[in-house]
């Protein structure tokens, strides 16, 4: 039947577990040490696309049929395993509190390929290797920080803190076993590694550290009951990207007893982290060609790589931002208080992952591609700027009825508008270079889906109002949550060219695959019981009525029906109604 040919769609299958500890032993009344840490480790499963007979190489078909008759669906398994250890000491010295702390975290996310096949090997012998270690990432990342603060009795009250920073971040990936990406037979035509996940090559190979050094400084002035200004800067050197200076005001004035507005303005930098810098692999995915999904291996280049170099991709510099925003709080009556916040965030040289380029008639950029078992490329780039309007508004109540009664009620709702920086004729302003402009490679670099992830593939709109009800030892918690409507642009058309839409598969009419997603109302539900002080109990359910997120009405999105919802579009998942059932029991 069709399930023996199915994909496992949805959430991965994953077993963990993890412990944590959180420790302190103050003495002389001054003085305080502290630790904590942690250690987590997880097991998933996932898989990819599955192979069908008719989509195995004809030259392989015989010896890989031996094993698996009916075609294959191959895994990717993972282990992530997160340790993290803090340790610190809190001192008092006349009127300055100090805090030196030292933290230091692991993640590695090692990959075991099962059920698949190197079509390289399986050309020469049926008795072929199913399973690879297609090696590994870690990022560590060790941080030593100094912090002072004081206050001084200037006019309402004068705060100062300082401090300074060393940081160092290290990357790293872990080369898979030969066979996991190996090419047997460079002239066979079939696709080398192995299937759904090669394994990192040798040359993607690498151990990567970068020293950060970090001071700043930040002062609050209480002018008076009412009125209070701040400001704080903050330098940076980074090892591999020079230094920043950046700043941040903030203000506060209280109008009234219980009506105050604040404001701030700030400017920000992030450095392209050791990842975007450095991650280089190459994959299968699956592109859409005559209607038909076709296997093709691309791999991700560095922005220091030859590729990159004859594409025009220009080595990644850091995002910078300015940042602004204004909001009022107020208590309207007893228990009943209320917030908004508008809010504007211009992110310049935004880093983006490219689509994926092709060799083309370039022979040199053909030729490196295959050298890493590729035929196509693609890159993380300072591709685009982009601007973040917001409101936020909450408003909250709490009653307590009586002793044994309470009830608070939250109302929140978020309107963001994401958009892409654009020119005089209101089209993206994409920072491609000359190269890529003058072969028609634009749509490459960033197309109509990269900016509809950008600004409408996550919803515009979120309001949830949540209800707690506490009686003696029993809490109920009630939310519904509005998700506001989703769209998904094809980057594959021209809007003003209807004649090259596709076909309909079904009606055989010409069709452009854009669609918006209606919005939708999530419930969810929670009881809990409070058995003793120590022991408690809850069970509930997360999307209580089974709301999904709309189907595909296009055929040319579904995939030959393997895929009925969006993976192109954020709004609230496609998992439907989660039960759970949770005992807690606190150690005092």
């Amino acid at each position: 039947t069709r399930d023996n040919f199915d994909m496992l769609i949805g959430n991965s299958k994953i077993q963990g577990g993890g412990v944590m500890y959180n420790f302190s032993l103050p003495f002389n009344n001054r003085f305080e040490l502290y630790s904590f840490g942690g250690y987590n480790t997880k097991k998933g499963n996932a898989a990819g696309f599955y192979r069908y007979p008719n989509s195995v190489p004809a030259s392989v078909r015989t010896n890989v049929f031996a094993s698996y008759p009916n075609g294959f669906l191959p895994e990717i398994n993972s282990e992530v395993n997160d340790l993290s250890l803090g340790a610190g000491l809190r001192a008092k010295f006349g009127a300055w509190n100090t805090d030196l702390s030292y933290v230091y975290g692991i993640n590695t996310f090692d990959f075991d390929i099962t059920n698949s096949v190197n079509y390289t090997e399986a050309l020469t012998t049926a008795n072929f290797k199913k399973e690879f270690d297609a090696g590994g990432l870690t990022f560590r990342q060790g941080t030593l920080n100094l912090d002072a603060s004081r206050q001084y009795d200037v006019l309402k009250g004068l705060n100062v803190a300082f401090g300074g920073e060393f940081r160092q971040d290290g990357f790293a990936i872990r080369a898979g076993d030969n066979l996991s990406w190996s090419n047997l037979n460079p002239a066979s035509g079939v696709a080398a590694g192995a299937q759904v996940f090669p394994g990192f090559l040798p040359t993607n190979a690498i151990d990567s550290t970068r020293n950060i050094v970090a001071g700043y400084i930040d002062i609050e002035q209480d002018f008076s009951s009412k009125f209070m200004i701040g400001a704080a800067a903050r330098f940076e050197n980074y090892s591999d990207f020079g230094s920043t200076l950046n700043g941040k005001i903030t203000t506060r004035y209280k109008i009234l007893d219980k009506l105050s507005i604040r404001a701030s303005a700030s400017t920000g930098f992030r450095a392209p982290s050791q990842q975007q810098k450095y991650f280089s692999k190459t994959n299968t995915v699956f592109i859409s060609q005559g209607g038909n999904l076709v296997p093709v291996e691309a791999g991700t280049f560095t922005n220091y790589s030859k590729p990159a170099e004859l594409l025009g991709i220009n080595p990644l510099k850091e995002e910078t931002s300015v940042n602004m925003g204004v909001g009022i709080t107020a208590q309207i009556v007893k228990g009943l208080d209320f917030t908004i916040d508008y809010y504007q965030i211009n992110i310049k040289d935004r880093i983006v992952l490219t689509n994926n380029f092709t060799g083309g008639s370039d022979a040199v950029l053909d030729s490196l591609l295959r050298a890493n078992n590729a035929s196509t490329a693609n890159f993380f780039a300072n591709a685009v700027d982009t601007r973040s309007r917001g409101l936020e508004a909450v408003l909250t109540y709490t009653k307590r009825l009586n002793v044994n009664n309470e009830l608070r009620a939250s109302f929140a709702i978020t309107q963001i508008s994401n958009s892409l920086v654009k020119d005089s004729e209101g089209k993206p302003v994409i920072k491609a270079s000359e190269t890529l402009i003058r072969t028609g490679q634009l749509a490459r670099y960033f197309n109509r889906e990269d900016q509809s992830r950008i600004e409408v593939a996550n919803p515009r709109i979120k309001a949830n109002l949540t209800l707690n009800y506490k009686f003696k030892q029993l809490n109920v918690m009630l939310r519904n949550t509005y998700f506001g409507e989703v769209t998904y642009l094809d980057p594959t058309i021209d809007p003003a060219n209807t004649a090259a839409f596709p076909v309909n598969a079904f009606t055989g009419q010409k069709e452009t695959l854009d669609q918006t997603f209606s919005p939708k109302l999530v419930t969810d539900l929670t009881l809990g019981y409070q058995i003793t002080k120590q022991l408690s109990l809850s069970v509930g359910a997360n999307n209580l009525l089974d709301v999904y997120q709309d189907e595909h009405i296009h055929s040319g999105n579904v995939s030959l029906g393997r895929f009925v919802y969006s993976r192109r579009v954020q709004q609230m998942g496609f998992n439907g109604r989660y039960l759970f059932a949770r005992v807690a029991y606190a150690i005092k």
